[in-house]
């Protein structure tokens, strides 16, 4: 799943999925950030990893980044199987 949302077009008609989305890479910025743990390059574009492990050997990956020139938050969240 990945969701590209740009701050200006969140509104009243946006969707569950992406008013979620914005609140999860929200959460996870702050997390980062609160942890010391976040990139940003020198074109103002933060990017945050968040791992967490799942049952049966998987972990779920989301990524946050945000780009301060376009106003654009990308959340992407995927299911990994870890190598044993």
């Amino acid at each position: 799943m990945k969701y590209t949302i740009n701050y200006k077009d969140l509104g009243f008609n946006s969707s569950s999925a992406q008013v979620e989305a914005l609140r999860r890479a929200v959460e996870i910025r702050s997390l980062n950030r609160e942890l010391g743990l976040w990139l940003q390059d020198q074109e103002g574009v933060e990017t945050h990893v968040w791992e967490t492990p799942l049952q049966n050997g998987v972990i779920e990956v989301e990524t946050v980044t945000l780009c301060d020139r376009s106003g654009r938050v990308t959340y992407a969240r995927h299911e990994i199987a870890r190598a044993s």
